[in-house]
């Protein structure tokens, strides 16, 4: 049986959705079968980062409503061992009784696959709630800002409150010189403060921000630092016992 992780953040704008991406990716490269879920329904953009937004025909809102069934909306092996399933919506349906469709149809489908990832909206609302009943382990990500690190605790204490036991911190765009230089928090005064286990750290890489906009992740980028911090960190999701990656 595989495992739901969902990926939340409080704050948007934290590259939360560039995470689930790479990580999805690194996480198939390690031979795990997975399915990779864009749940922010409003505002999807997941197919965007992946580059795929012309293989998309129909969506969660298709499926729910019985226009399609699964298998024609999810997109097949984008990578080597990654599906893509969009949960986008459509107008006029129904925004609450797609993502109760979503849950449903995911614990379905959780048999099928090593790992599912969800990419959820920002905040703490009640689609994030809801996917939140039904994963085995959430990831929170944050930046050193203390606006996302305090919307960062907010959000984990919401899986928390969801009985999910499993919750870890990814913080994404380190800056080292900053925290060297007391122009932004350091990791440990992260870590308390958003009272999350730290799973990972992923340095501020504007090649990252650059090739996103043309569909491009990170392990197709040369020399890239955050392809490392993505390897890294998707080993420690499987269970790798491998040290943090530390990039100063």
């Amino acid at each position: 049986m595989g495992r739901i992780i969902t990926v939340i953040s409080g704050k948007g704008g934290v590259g939360k959705s560039t995470f689930s991406a790479n990580a999805a990716v690194f996480l198939s490269k390690l031979n795990k079968r997975i399915l990779l879920v864009d749940a922010d329904i409003n505002l999807n953009n997941l197919d965007l980062i992946m580059g795929i937004q012309d293989q998309i025909i129909f969506n969660a809102s298709d499926v729910v409503h019985k226009r399609c069934n699964a298998g024609k909306a999810i997109i097949k092996n984008v990578f080597d061992g990654l599906d893509f399933f969009p949960g986008s919506i459509n107008p006029g349906d129904d925004p609450t009784e797609v993502v109760a469709g979503i849950c449903e149809l995911l614990k379905e489908l959780k048999g099928d696959y090593d790992i599912i990832l969800i990419d959820c909206p920002s905040g703490v609302d009640s689609t994030v709630r809801a996917l939140a009943k039904i994963s085995d382990a959430s990831i929170v990500v944050t930046t050193p800002d203390l606006t996302a690190i305090r919307d960062a605790n907010r959000a984990a204490i919401l899986v928390y409150g969801e009985k999910t036991e499993d919750v870890r911190l990814v913080v994404n765009r380190v800056r080292p010189k900053l925290i060297e230089k007391g122009l932004a928090p350091d990791i440990d005064e992260i870590i308390d403060n958003t009272e999350v286990q730290l799973l990972g750290l992923i340095p501020e890489d504007i090649k990252i921000q650059i090739y996103s906009n043309k569909g491009i992740l990170a392990h197709q980028v040369k020399k890239s630092r955050s392809a490392k911090a993505f390897e890294n960190i998707s080993q420690r999701i499987t269970g790798q016992e491998v040290p943090l990656y530390k990039f100063w």
